[in-house]
């Protein structure tokens, strides 16, 4: 690649805002008492940890640390369940302000967000702007880092930099000190499986990857190396996202669900999950799959081909469609006996929402549009607001988790 068609680097362009223990932050502006304690955010009793509160931290407690090792080293940990729909709530407040103090946000994911620069704003003061909006909405249980620098990957590093409540700026031209100070693995997207990757072609620090030739780069780690050469020197570069090309659901379920109508009632939170994410993603789905995983020889894998379709009666009718052929392939004594322990619910064959003829299938249009309706109301006045009667009884099967995958857009899994 030329780099003399790439668009050369400038400091200061973007603003990278990470919220400072995100989970465990919101638990604190829910309960001001839990101030400058130490608290966990954990999805289950006896799982792992989600998030910790910095003075947990100051205790060595990590994200993913199981419960039984984090109270061996810190005894007065409060631990708390997680709640995502209270952190979303959040996070879309946030995300609210950030677009009332500027236009070019980016969610990046549930705790942290892209800036581009306008050219009339001033870097620094837009980040102080954002401190001070945050005080003001939340106190002091919300805080955040901020990081500005010539592009995004650049701005995260020195969100990283200096935490909690930090404001760091890289300039281009401090890069090979800055180098000289990190490892490999501070920078994002290098892993511990890749970090031997580069050791293995003699790159061990930033400063050996800085001071690289690109194409040395592409040539022995393949696109990989020359992204990250290229983000290490400032460059914005535009990368294409992947489309989704499947969307699924799953849940285990906890022993309370494990009879079949216990299971259903999971299966229809998981097909109204799946049905909300395709209509955000604006794609449809050609082939549905139900995917069952019971004690003894009843699991189960089926799925069936329909027509482009992503509303929840459309979605909901297949899947119990689905559903109910397996039960009928069941004695009644085996279907007395069965205990279903996971349930997986799996849209294939997507393609994009405006390459779907819905006027072809009218029925399908009033249901699409109904459940466009819904969605409407749920997102301005609250997750399951208002929801279809085969959805009303759902209660606690399927509880809501946040994916954190940075690329991918905000929901709930």
């Amino acid at each position: 690649m030329d780099l003399s068609k790439l668009p050369p680097p400038v400091d200061r362009r973007y603003l990278f805002v990470d919220m400072n223990s995100f989970f465990a932050s919101c638990e604190q502006l829910a309960d001001p008492r839990l101030q400058d304690r130490p608290i966990a955010v954990i999805a289950a009793p006896n799982s792992c940890i989600l998030a910790a509160s910095y003075p947990a931290k100051a205790f060595g407690l990590k994200t993913g640390m199981p419960t039984a090792e984090a109270r061996a080293l810190c005894p007065k940990l409060i631990l708390k369940l997680s709640r995502p729909r209270y952190y979303m709530q959040i996070h879309y407040q946030i995300m609210r302000l950030l677009n009332d103090l500027t236009p070019r946000v980016t969610v990046k994911s549930i705790d942290e967000a892209v800036i581009r620069i306008c050219r009339n704003e001033e870097p620094s003061q837009l980040a102080q702007a954002i401190k001070a909006r945050l005080y003001q909405e939340f106190g002091p249980a919300i805080r955040c880092s901020i990081g500005i620098a010539a592009n995004p990957f650049l701005a995260k590093l020195a969100s990283n930099l200096q935490k909690p409540n930090g404001l760091t700026e890289i300039q281009l031209l401090e890069m090979p000190r800055l180098c000289r100070q990190l490892h490999l693995t501070d920078l994002n997207g290098i892993s511990r499986p890749m970090f031997r990757q580069f050791q293995a072609i003699g790159i061990n620090r930033p400063l050996d990857l800085w001071q690289a030739e690109p194409e040395y780069l592409r040539q022995r780690l393949g696109l990989v190396g020359w992204r990250l050469w290229l983000n290490l020197h400032g460059y914005p570069i535009q990368w294409s996202q992947r489309h989704l090309v499947s969307a699924s659901h799953s849940h285990v379920l906890p022993p309370a669900y494990r009879s079949l109508a216990g299971a259903e009632l999971t299966l229809a939170r998981l097909v109204q999950k799946l049905g909300l994410r395709l209509r955000r993603a604006k794609r449809t789905t050609q082939r549905q799959t139900l995917m069952v995983r019971a004690l003894g020889r009843y699991s189960h894998v089926s799925w069936l081909r329909s027509a482009p379709l992503a509303d929840d009666l459309g979605l909901r009718q297949n899947f119990t469609w689905l559903w109910q052929n397996w039960q009928a392939s069941l004695t009644a004594f085996e279907r007395s006996q069965v205990k279903v322990i996971q349930l997986a619910v799996i849209a294939q064959d997507l393609i994009p929402l405006q390459a779907t003829s819905r006027s072809l299938w009218p029925e399908q249009e009033r249901r699409w549009r109904l459940s466009q309706a819904l969605d409407l109301i749920n997102d301005r006045f609250g997750v399951d607001t208002i929801r279809t009667g085969q959805n009303w009884h759902q209660g606690s099967s399927a509880p809501d988790r946040i994916s954190l995958n940075a690329l991918s857009p905000i929901e709930f899994e």
